[in-house]
């Protein structure tokens, strides 16, 4: 079990490690200030370090009981943000402690040895109390503390956690989400061609088929293999240009190396997608459009030219490649109109 699991774990084999741990350090301290040489020859004197242990058994008791009042009825008042009640209690605490460290102090007074007379008076039972009582409450907000930010980090590390999740889960609604007007339009066209013996509906079934299958079931991934995104492409091409009888004429043009490349799935598809689709439903055939796509370093650029009888424009996307080690460049080029 790492370090931080036992910090950060929820299971209660891990929180008694937590608390065995904070203790064991504390009371560490605790023996070793209450240490107190008159001179570096008192080190070798082992009444030195029994008046050491017995303020340990003395006052550590008390520092406890107010660190777990801290964390059992301080700690839900912080986090409500009930300051007021927060404040009241504090100095009921720090009273408290007072109180029973006073008499913690007269058990430690009269079992110390010291080589003048211990001074048991009212003022000195008082100030020991005091003092201790002072440092049993700086341990309690200091785990209180540690408790805050220990769970402020899960809450965060929770929410970014969830935050994620979203974000994946969008994603591979987006990758597989065709544009529905699209799709419909491609599903009206198939039925249309196999109603009529089209010889041309078989590759129709077949490109919808080859990309649905990739949109839906081979783009999981976070990244696929740009070879793969314009395969499907050209699957999407191949398919919308069925019936449009010379009407729309489309020239995809890619040029560089797409060896060892990838993309986001089913992010060039869904621009071009769009793309058709706006052409489409402002009616503004005939058109003939070029998609030209460059493989430029880390990037994936595409310039798209628009000519139609009505409408004429050009843009420009950019879509970020991850980066493999390249073997070959290549030009290719796929060329549909009916």
């Amino acid at each position: 079990m790492t370090f931080s699991a036992v910090i950060l774990s929820q299971q209660p084999a891990s929180h008694r490690v937590r608390h065995l741990l904070f203790w064991s350090v504390f009371l560490l301290y605790f023996y070793f200030q209450s240490i107190h040489p008159q001179a570096f020859t008192d080190l070798s004197k082992p009444y030195l370090y029994r008046n050491a242990l017995i303020n340990v058994f003395g006052f550590a008791p008390v520092c406890v009981v107010v660190v777990y009042c801290f964390r059992a009825y301080m700690l839900p008042l912080v986090k409500t943000k009930n300051y007021t009640r927060a404040v009241l209690l504090f100095f009921g605490m720090y009273l408290g402690a007072t109180a029973l460290n006073c008499i913690a102090a007269q058990i430690v007074f009269r079992n110390v040895t010291q080589h003048t007379p211990v001074d048991t008076s009212f003022l000195r039972t008082v100030d020991a109390a005091s003092w201790n009582a002072r440092w049993a409450v700086i341990v309690g907000f200091i785990t209180m503390g540690i408790s805050l930010a220990r769970d402020w980090y899960l809450q965060t590390r929770a929410n970014v956690a969830m935050l994620e999740l979203n974000a994946k889960a969008e994603m591979r609604i987006e990758k597989s989400r065709i544009h529905p007007e699209w799709l419909f339009r491609a599903l009206d066209k198939i039925n249309t061609a196999v109603r009529t013996h089209t010889p041309s509906s078989t590759a129709m079934i077949l490109n919808l088929s080859d990309l649905l299958s990739y949109s839906l079931y081979e783009s999981d991934d976070d990244l696929v293999p740009l070879e793969k995104e314009l395969l499907g492409l050209h699957h999407l091409v191949s398919l919308e240009q069925c019936d449009k009888n010379d009407s729309f004429y489309v020239i995809v043009n890619i040029e560089g190396d797409t060896d060892n490349k990838h993309i986001e799935p089913m992010s060039v598809i869904n621009r071009v997608v769009q793309h058709i689709t706006d052409v489409v439903r402002a009616d503004n055939l005939p058109c003939n459009m070029q998609l030209h796509f460059t493989v430029i370093d880390s990037h994936l650029v595409l310039h798209s030219k628009l000519l139609c009888e009505n409408n004429r424009n050009e843009s420009i996307l950019e879509w970020k490649l991850s980066d493999l080690p390249e073997r070959t460049a290549g030009h290719k080029t796929y060329q549909h109109a009916v």
